[in-house]
């Protein structure tokens, strides 16, 4: 807003008894798209990560079955032999 009306104001008589004066402007994004576009890409990432960790520890836990699996079947073919 006081950019747009700098004109109406005498700068140096406005601000003379300031020592500083902060001049603050919009910022702009890095990202681009908007907040919710942002927003969207941002839980699309966490879900991405989460769904990771779940399907490795999901096969963690299928390898430790199969390791048990196995025991299991050695265990009964030891006991089956005379």
């Amino acid at each position: 807003m006081m950019d747009d009306h700098i004109w109406l104001l005498k700068i140096s008589q406005v601000f003379a008894s300031k020592r500083y004066i902060l001049w603050l402007t919009p910022g702009e994004s890095k990202s681009s798209g908007t907040l919710v576009e942002r927003q969207i890409s941002q839980l699309r990432g966490y879900v991405e990560d989460r769904s990771d960790q779940s399907d490795n520890t999901i096969l963690r836990q299928m390898g430790a079955l199969d390791e048990k699996m196995n025991e299991i079947r050695a265990m009964l073919e030891a006991k089956d032999k005379p």
